[in-house]
């Protein structure tokens, strides 16, 4: 299992950029255009892996922030929004249920937020379903609930 999550970490650094050409959401606040690229696959097999995390890494003054999450649904839109200096939702918002009888889809994105501290809450339909509060320099690895099985989502 840690091996995988290694895995998987590497591959979303690395896939970063490719990812960030996907689909786009852009929101603006204070003449700031924050961008989160992101795309959402299905893959084979009714499971389709792990629930889902965030990494966070730090870069001087940016935190790039990608994630993966495992959900069942239509998603319509991924947006983070600022709501003061280094306060910032990541909102998913679609038809998303916790129905365990689905194909999941998996949701794989990236977002720069430029900040030296950071408070993010990752949202679903504007429910909290995680709360990350960051500052220094080290990389860290968020798990997220199981969205697929639990009920999770508002």
């Amino acid at each position: 299992m840690v091996q995988r999550r290694r895995l998987l970490t590497t591959f979303a650094c690395t896939i970063g950029s490719v990812i960030l050409g996907g689909c786009q959401s852009n929101n603006q606040q204070d003449n700031e255009e924050i961008t989160v690229g992101y795309t959402a696959v299905s893959p084979p097999g009714r499971d389709a892996g792990e629930p889902g995390w965030v990494l966070v890494k730090r870069t001087e003054n940016i935190f790039s922030v990608t994630f993966d999450v495992r959900l069942c649904g239509a998603i319509d839109d991924v947006s983070v929004d600022q709501f003061q200096h280094n306060e910032y939702v990541l909102n998913i918002t679609g038809q998303i249920s916790d129905n365990g009888d689905c194909q999941p889809t998996r949701l794989l994105g990236g977002v720069e937020v430029p900040t030296e501290q950071l408070s993010l809450q990752v949202e679903i339909n504007n429910d909290q379903i995680k709360q990350i509060e960051r500052d220094g320099t080290t990389t860290s690895l968020h798990d997220l609930p199981d969205l697929v099985h639990n009920d999770n989502i508002g």
